[in-house]
């Protein structure tokens, strides 16, 4: 399954950017690629929420299972999509000192045979580097 990890460094503290990682129903604001959020559980141990992404004019639907280990590590694994066939992944943040977290993004996506490669491709090299951009821009302003 095609996977990427990348890192950025935030400055913030680990807690604030934590909180930023599970603040789902703000993803729409700061995400452009993000046109809904839908919670359908969510507690201090994980959440169950459904994505509606719209990228090159394709609607991607799916719902990821999260497992939270505050401050330090949240897991995701795949219910179901429309054209994703699996997605699972972490984030795993590291303090640094005064104000900066490390955050390391892994993912591993499987996308349905009618997605344009072109899409598949943005969601993984292209993709993966802006959203951590976006999170750390949002993290960073608040």
């Amino acid at each position: 399954m095609p996977g990427a990890t990348t890192n950025v460094t935030v400055n913030t503290t680990v807690e604030k950017f934590y909180d930023v990682i599970r603040d789902f129903e703000a993803c729409p604001d700061f995400i452009p690629d993000v046109k809904k959020i839908v919670i359908h559980s969510k507690d201090d141990k994980g959440a169950v929420v459904e994505y509606f992404l719209k990228m090159f004019g394709v609607s991607i639907e799916y719902t990821l299972k999260f497992e939270f280990e505050p401050y330090h590590t949240i897991r995701w694994s795949f219910i179901k999509g429309n054209k994703m066939k699996d997605n699972s992944g972490y984030w795993k943040l590291t303090p640094k000192g005064n104000n900066e977290v490390e955050a390391e993004y892994h993912a591993e996506l499987k996308l349905g045979a009618l997605i344009p490669s072109a899409v598949s491709d943005s969601l993984i090299n292209v993709g993966l580097p802006k959203l951590m951009q976006q999170y750390k821009e949002y993290a960073e302003s608040l």
